[in-house]
């Protein structure tokens, strides 16, 4: 992930504060007074006036200007069109939010709303310059924080961003410190919100990411799930730190009632199991390594895939499943292959640093799976169907299934330098 290439402040408009007020009526005293001088002027050069206004009159006209001023004044001052520099002189607490923000080049393709009121729309203009790439932003945000619980949300009005290394910092330092990256798009991931309080001492945060949401394709599972983009699983990010910053860490894991060897991806849910299967099945959503629940069956749109290769072949069920033969003493493949988002990957990833990996990740349809009737042939997740009505590179699809981290393959360019996976697949079709 490149770093942040600049910083940007960003002059957030506000309601007027007392400071803001008096240098208000200041600026409408100074206007007054000037234009009463150059209306007593404009009358004492001009013979027809001076003529026509008594010294009465004058006064009166002079009045009415003052009124005008003082009226104008006063609107201004409660109107949000100032920006804020500092209010620490008037003995007021000063809050500043800084993030990182993610292909920020739309203008007013991301809102930002304090405790629901709209602090700022970004980019304020036109911005290619950040097209894919991350900048720093430092907004001033006193104006809208209370006393207590805040929340700060980012919301897409337009495309697609990210955000992440969100923090707020008040007068006795940082309030919130969350380093976690969110994807957004519009009919997706559409806002992120954030929670941190005026009277905590320590950086805490709670995060709220709404997801769209669909329905299951294979009758075998009951979750419901929910839509992201390759991007949210990987966190724009190889290797470890893909891992610790992703909100879907640690993905699905065995529990600890299950027997020894045995592994989450090829976990059955809940049907026509074999003996010994170990119930419940694979979570629909899990708590994950920063303690907020997420969904962890989703479904990813709009992609393209890579050839379809088969391999690991077994011929007993995972431990987890019930470590029995299966049916007939047949050996059962896994259905390998990577899909990718065409709107930032080309397929391809060369390196740790290359982005294209930030949209790529390995999918198999798994052989415990076929074994046991859910997947195979006339399913939801039919691996022949898969590389006869396809082409690779090619044909858009959509997928579904549970994310899984594979740390033996963290390193391995096939796997594009990520252990993250979507196995066990449960269901493709045609996008």
């Amino acid at each position: 992930m490149p770093p942040p290439t600049s910083v940007i402040f960003i002059p957030v408009p506000y309601r007027q504060t007392t400071s803001n007020v008096l240098g208000s009526v200041r600026g409408a005293i100074i206007l007054i007074q000037r234009s009463l001088i150059q209306v007593n002027n404009v009358i004492a050069r001009d013979t027809r006036l001076k003529k026509r206004y008594s010294d009465a009159s004058k006064r009166e006209l002079l009045l009415v200007i003052g009124l005008i001023c003082i009226l104008l004044a006063s609107a201004y001052a409660n109107t949000p069109i100032a920006t804020y520099s500092n209010i620490s002189a008037f003995g007021l607490s000063t809050y500043t939010l800084t993030f990182q923000g993610y292909d920020y080049d739309n203008k007013g393709e991301v809102s930002i709303y304090v405790n629901g009121k709209l602090a700022t729309s970004l980019p304020t203009v036109e911005s290619s310059q950040n097209n894919n790439v991350w900048k720093s932003f430092s907004l001033e945000i006193s104006n809208y924080v209370v006393s207590g619980s805040n929340t700060i949300t980012f919301k897409q009005n337009l495309y697609s961003s990210a955000v992440q290394s969100v923090k707020v910092t008040g007068p006795n330092g940082a309030l919130l410190s969350d380093s976690t990256y969110h994807s957004m798009w519009t009919g997706g991931t559409s806002s992120v919100s954030y929670k941190f309080s005026t009277s905590s001492t320590t950086s805490t945060a709670t995060t709220t990411t709404t997801f769209s949401k669909g329905t299951s394709w294979n009758s075998k599972v009951a979750c419901t799930p929910i839509k992201v983009k390759i991007t949210d699983i990987t966190a724009r990010a190889t290797g470890s730190k893909s891992y610790a910053n992703s909100m879907f860490s640690p993905g699905i894991t065995v529990p600890s009632s299950a027997p020894s060897g045995s592994n989450a991806k090829r976990w059955l849910t809940k049907g026509p199991t074999p003996s010994g299967w170990i119930s419940p099945g694979p979570p629909c959503s899990i708590k994950n390594s920063k303690g907020q629940v997420v969904g962890i069956f989703v479904e990813i749109d709009g992609v393209k895939r890579t050839t379809v290769v088969n391999e690991d072949y077994h011929s007993t069920y995972d431990p987890i499943n019930g470590g029995h033969s299966m049916p007939n003493g047949k050996s059962w493949p896994d259905s390998t292959f990577n899909i990718y988002d065409p709107t930032i990957s080309s397929g391809s990833c060369s390196s740790p640093t290359d982005p294209n990996c930030y949209g790529r990740i390995h999918l198999e349809i798994d052989n415990n799976w076929k074994a046991a009737g859910y997947c195979g042939s006339g399913t939801a997740c039919d691996n022949a169907a898969l590389a006869s009505k396809t082409s690779s590179y090619s044909t858009l699809i959509d997928v579904q299934g549970f994310i899984f981290w594979d740390p033996g393959h963290e390193s391995d360019q096939w796997h594009s330098y990520s252990g993250w996976e979507l196995h066990p697949l449960t269901a493709w079709r045609v996008h």
